[in-house]
């Protein structure tokens, strides 16, 4: 069941279409969803361009954070996007960036008593969630195959497939790294 359920997901998912090489407009599509439709809740913080955590300066596309079981702010999740005209090796970039992002997460001193976080990698408008446990150097799908960079394992958000997608997402809310 395709996750573009309104006249404004489906605006913004044609867009994304057309310009297969504006990663902006994909994000758009993303931002929405999470915004308004998966983590519209008032717990949940939705950051686009999050600034980068320790050293380095890339930035991540979106984080999904929320409050914690000790009143303090968590990450649940960080995405990071591609345009949809990404090839092979951007969508490999993708991942290891999501990768990198996990680890200076769970790196930081105060975030010792947590074990994973999530992240999500998409290229347009399809996606892939992702679950990262510390000490590893690899993401672990929530669906699909184990390989990386796999294009057919992505899913478009607006497909059949895309029940998968959803219920990825309902794991993460429901399954929390820090409680």
């Amino acid at each position: 069941m395709s996750l573009i359920t309104d006249e404004i997901l489906n605006a913004l998912w044609t867009e994304a279409q057309r310009n297969a090489s504006n990663e902006w407009a994909a994000v758009a599509v993303w931002n929405q969803l999470w915004n308004k439709h998966i983590f519209w809740e008032k717990e949940w913080i939705v950051t686009p361009e999050s600034p980068p955590e320790g050293s380095g300066r890339r930035r991540v596309d979106v984080t999904i954070r929320y409050l914690g079981g000790d009143r303090k702010l968590a990450v649940l999740a960080f995405h990071e996007a591609k345009p949809s005209d990404a090839g092979p090796q951007d969508i490999q970039d993708a991942e290891h960036q999501a990768v990198e992002a996990c680890m200076r997460y769970l790196g930081k001193a105060e975030n010792a008593d947590l074990s994973f976080v999530y992240a999500v990698t998409s290229f347009g408008t399809k996606g892939r969630a992702w679950r990262y446990d510390r000490g590893m150097d690899y993401l672990t799908p929530l669906f699909g195959s184990d390989s990386l960079a796999e294009r057919g394992d992505y899913i478009d958000l607006h497909s059949s497939e895309a029940t998968q997608l959803r219920a990825a997402f309902n794991l993460m809310k429901n399954i929390k790294p820090y409680e």
